[in-house]
């Protein structure tokens, strides 16, 4: 800021003084030389400067030109020869001519220089621009004469990092009253594939900050937060990685034993027609992946590859043929039984071998001793409203054997059914037994089962 002298304000009058000190105090921060200011703006603030120092001198030459040509002192030696002849005197016009010859070059000369200055000050100031700089909510206005943002920002010390970006462009050129605006990037986590990754991103969505991670999505992968979400800083995206597996298991069929009446045979005897075999079926499921871990199994289709065959087992029908020598007997007909609950299995809490395949074996505390021991194919049936090949009623603990492997009568202990007589056959031949149940669900739970232990009873 640019002062007054005291000695200059002195000669002024009072009035005078006040208006150029308020004139040059109102004009004074105009002249102020901001730290962003070039060089050529401080020059011309000090041109204008000087020009102001004429403007004051000039009129303080005015003033005391004024003064000295409108009142002119009487010196002691004018009134010392006032009675001395008296000389012709000057007029007041005459007098005063060289004073109005000086203010007139005075005047030429101070309108050449505020010429002067006028222009050299447009020259300066036609670069000048007024900005406004923000860098994340900072502001800072200023007077520039950069031709681009990126010069603005070189001159301000501000760096931008590798995904910070401006506002313009920083190739926009600067224009008078801009508006530049600084973005920072900010950090966001990123959950995939059993990692965290940090991924910088000025502003998005979900989507475009796992573009910019180069996370591909699958057509089932879930995303915490949806992809559309506009992020917010510090908001974790997790993405869950979703896979479908269909597998295909193999199952077996068990076939049905059907029995069919057959006149060529005696009461009392079956026979097998045909043999049963089991079917096979795949059963399609489902499996549900969350990130490489199962989450769940849904059956979502089954596929009979092989129906199942029935066994068919002829049982007699032709009467017996009773000899006229012997004695008529009345043989009163055997009421069904009623069906007698399946007793759970006895199980042997101890077997014994004692000389090749002999042994005993411990039931419910009971000891039991075996002449031998058979791997066998154990299956089971049920009521089929007929007697056993024995005779009597088929009832659980009743066993179909082969009967030139195994005779009627013969006690077996069959592990997971207890103990059984051998009372009806099976029409089947070798090593295999047909356990009576009472109900086909029984059965079919039972199902058919090979190489089983069983143990023929003394």
């Amino acid at each position: 800021m640019y002062q007054v002298r005291s000695g200059s304000m002195r000669s002024l009058g009072v009035r005078q003084s006040r208006a150029l000190k308020g004139v040059l105090q109102e004009s004074s921060p105009r002249f102020v030389a901001s730290r962003r200011l070039s060089s050529s703006w401080r020059f011309s603030a000090l041109l204008r400067g000087a020009v102001l120092q004429r403007f004051e001198r000039f009129v303080l030459a005015m003033t005391n030109a004024s003064a000295a040509g409108l009142r002119p002192r009487r010196t002691v030696a004018t009134l010392q020869t006032a009675a001395a002849p008296v000389a012709p005197q000057m007029s007041e016009e005459a007098a005063s001519a060289p004073g109005r010859r000086a203010l007139c070059i005075v005047g030429i000369v101070l309108c050449v220089l505020f010429i002067a200055g006028f222009i050299a000050h447009a020259s300066m100031q036609s670069g000048r621009k007024h900005i406004v700089l923000d860098d994340e909510g900072l502001q800072a206005s200023m007077i520039t004469k950069a031709h681009s943002v990126q010069d603005v920002l070189d001159a301000c010390g501000v760096a931008l990092g590798e995904h910070d970006g401006v506002i313009p462009a920083a190739a926009t050129p600067v224009a008078d009253g801009m508006s530049i605006r600084v973005l920072r990037a900010n950090r966001f986590s990123v959950q995939v594939d059993g990692q965290e990754r940090d991924v910088m991103l000025l502003a998005g969505t979900v989507g475009d900050l796992l573009a910019r991670a180069g996370t591909v999505l699958g057509p089932l992968d879930e995303v915490s937060p949806s992809i559309n979400t506009q992020l917010a800083p510090g908001t974790p995206v997790v993405v869950t990685r979703v896979a479908y597996k269909v597998i295909e298991d193999e199952q077996a069929i068990p076939f049905r034993t059907t029995t069919k009446k057959d006149e060529s045979l005696e009461i009392g005897k079956q026979k097998v027609e045909k043999s049963g075999k089991e079917g096979l079926k795949v059963i399609r499921t489902q499996v549900t992946y969350r990130n490489g871990e199962e989450v769940a199994r849904v059956v979502i289709g089954e596929q009979v590859k092989a129906v199942p065959q029935n066994r068919i087992v002829l049982e007699g029908a032709k009467k017996a043929v009773v000899k006229t020598a012997a004695p008529k007997k009345t043989v009163k007909a055997t009421p069904t039984p009623k069906p007698t609950p399946t007793p759970r299995p006895v199980v042997a809490s101890k077997v014994t071998r004692t000389k090749g395949d002999a042994g005993e074996i411990v039931l419910g505390g009971k000891t039991y001793k075996y002449a031998e021991m058979l791997k066998m194919e154990v299956t089971a049936y049920t009521h089929s409203g007929r007697p056993t090949a024995s005779g009597s009623w088929p009832k659980v603990g009743s066993v179909a054997v082969d009967r030139d492997l195994i005779p009627f009568g013969t006690k077996l202990y069959v592990p997971g059914y207890g103990i059984g007589v051998a009372c009806d056959v099976g029409g089947f031949d070798g090593y295999q037994i047909d356990l009576f149940m009472e109900t086909e669900r029984e059965c079919m739970k039972w199902g058919r089962k090979r190489g089983v232990s069983v143990y023929i009873l003394d």
